[in-house]
């Protein structure tokens, strides 16, 4: 019997063979930043490191607001730094939009309806019209909502999504602006259909730093898939629940200060790290040290256009 991916990386995990260690993990978030400083502050030639993993696969930036993905939504979705400033239904709406489908190259495609409320089922018309396939390179988009039978294209389902979404909308902005804590956002924004921990935890995270949610970013941290798997195989038995797993990650958040700085990290960044951006950086460790047992996926590195 051959053997796919999913069941390969759990064997793996399981016998010990993924390199995840709180040393690799630190490591790895000082390198993948330096990387970043080289190119972009410094403008080194690359190459920006020595290690042959980041040198050649793409990870996402140490800081959420480094990434070209969320460059492109503060200024063209929620558009933070034009006035009249967006009202916040609609900062909502465009930002749910943008993190489901997660592709500037299909937003720039579709155009002005793909963030209006009142155009959506136009945006899906368009999507139609020009055949366009519902796929980010970061994650996986649109799996089968619970309870929809029948066969059906990415589309299909970005539609139906949509649809539930519009009928509960306007209790969802008004829960949004009357919750008194971070963790009630994500919670709130979890119940939306077709939304979990790890888009719940992005779409905040938009909210906040273009200034439309009133908290920060060390105050509740919902986990994605991706940092439960690494902190799984980094801490076993101890990660075993999302308590577990929240505590763990506010204690590297607190242990920062003394790992980064015998790293070097004060020649080249002053900013903290929040508790969102550990989550971010375990997520993406994760995938670095799949690659280095060889069984990750494999998203390359351009040089040319990524930072």
């Amino acid at each position: 019997m051959v053997k796919n991916h999913k069941t390969k990386l759990r064997e793996r995990i399981r016998q010990g063979l993924i390199p995840c260690t709180e040393k690799g993990f630190w490591d790895f978030t000082v390198e993948r930043h330096r990387i970043w400083w080289k190119k972009t502050i410094q403008r080194d030639p690359s190459p920006w490191t020595d290690d042959p993993i980041l040198r050649t696969f793409h990870f996402c930036n140490i800081y959420r607001d480094l990434d070209t993905g969320t460059a492109w939504y503060r200024t063209h979705v929620v558009r933070q730094y034009e006035q009249p400033r967006m009202h916040f239904a609609d900062a909502v709406w465009a930002t749910i939009i943008y993190r489901l489908v997660n592709s500037i190259w299909i937003f720039e495609r579709i155009g002005s309806a793909a963030f209006d409320r009142s155009r959506w089922r136009e945006m899906i018309a368009e999507i139609r019209a020009r055949d366009i396939l519902l796929n980010s390179e970061a994650y996986l988009t649109f799996p089968w909502p619970h309870k929809y039978t029948g066969e059906g294209s990415r589309t299909t389902r970005f539609e139906y999504i949509l649809g539930r979404l519009e009928l509960e909308f306007d209790g969802i902005v008004h829960d949004l602006q009357e919750a008194k804590t971070l963790q009630e956002v994500g919670e709130r924004l979890k119940t939306i259909y077709g939304i979990g921990p790890f888009l719940s935890l992005q779409i905040y995270r938009d909210l906040i730093l273009t200034g439309f949610l009133p908290f920060s970013s060390n105050d509740w941290v919902e986990i994605g898939i991706g940092a439960v798997t690494t902190l799984r195989v980094l801490y076993g038995e101890k990660a075993r629940s999302d308590k577990q797993r929240r505590r763990l990650i506010y204690k590297l958040t607190g242990d920062q200060d003394r790992q980064l700085g015998r790293r070097g990290w004060g020649d080249f960044e002053t900013r903290d790290l929040t508790a969102c951006d550990i989550e971010n950086c375990l997520c993406e460790y994760g995938k670095y040290a799949k690659l280095v047992a060889g069984v990750g996926r494999k998203r390359y590195y351009d040089a040319r256009v990524r930072s």
